[in-house]
């Protein structure tokens, strides 16, 4: 199966480095087929984390890694907030509007080149 990863960097506007690391895998895994709904969603695993590296503290982090139903957890916290998956380009939009809400940092460059990744690896077609 099919799995791309990465991270981008950047400097926030208190000169703290912050990164953003995505993981999208498609699994053959039968919890990834039950917990996540849409055709474009069956059998992918994904992880989208928004931190700061020195520091090794998490802003936000979307997934449903561990066939769990898609959630976010914010800040360090083991809570699950339920995110209802409707496809990845939404999700990636979601989790830019979210950092940016969070933050005030604008991640939609980074998010277009996930976009571009995915479709390059056959992880992710715009009309599924």
């Amino acid at each position: 199966m099919g799995k791309v990863e990465g991270t981008f960097q950047a400097t926030s506007w208190d000169d703290r480095t912050v990164a953003f690391s995505f993981t999208f895998e498609l699994r053959d895994d039968e919890c990834y087929v039950k917990a996540v709904s849409g055709l474009s969603a069956k059998r992918l695993r994904y992880k989208l984390v928004l931190y700061f590296p020195a520091e090794d503290r998490r802003v936000l982090l979307y997934d449903n890694f561990y066939c769990d139903e898609p959630h976010i957890h914010i800040g360090e916290s083991n809570e699950k907030i339920p995110y209802a998956f409707q496809g990845v380009r939404k999700l990636l939009e979601d989790f830019a509007n979210d950092v940016e809400l969070a933050t005030g940092l604008e991640i939609y460059e980074w998010v277009e080149k996930v976009e571009r990744i995915l479709l390059e690896n056959h992880l992710y077609h715009p009309f599924l």
